[in-house]
């Protein structure tokens, strides 16, 4: 039986139930495989975190997966903390999501674009 692979793209909370600390457990119940792409590593989810952006490693991944022919059912983005990344996830969408494939885009993304 194959199942269909989503890629969700948020950051992961050292510290807190948010995030992809719960999204890849749920998604992976559900019976989908859960394949993920960290946007930041966050100490906590609130006020006072240290935070590693991981805005620079997004590109490269993608290119990896596009040399290995791996596309997704459905692509859920949670937080993402740049323009710069909003950018890159939609060249995912438009590179890595088959066709016909689900575009899901959690509100968090406009904590991102609130800042512009």
């Amino acid at each position: 039986m194959s199942y269909p692979k989503v890629l969700t793209i948020q950051d992961i909370s050292c510290v807190d139930q948010c995030s992809l600390t719960v999204a890849l457990p749920i998604l992976s119940a559900a019976r989908v495989e859960t394949c993920i792409l960290p946007s930041a590593v966050l100490s906590t989810h609130t006020a006072g975190f240290t935070v590693r952006d991981l805005t620079e490693d997004i590109p490269a991944i993608a290119a990896h997966w596009r040399r290995e022919g791996i596309a997704f059912d459905a692509i859920y983005t949670g937080y993402l903390g740049s323009t710069e990344q909003i950018a890159y996830v939609q060249n995912i969408f438009d590179t890595l999501r088959k066709s016909g494939g689900l575009r899901i885009v959690d509100p968090a993304m406009a904590d991102a674009l609130s800042r512009l």
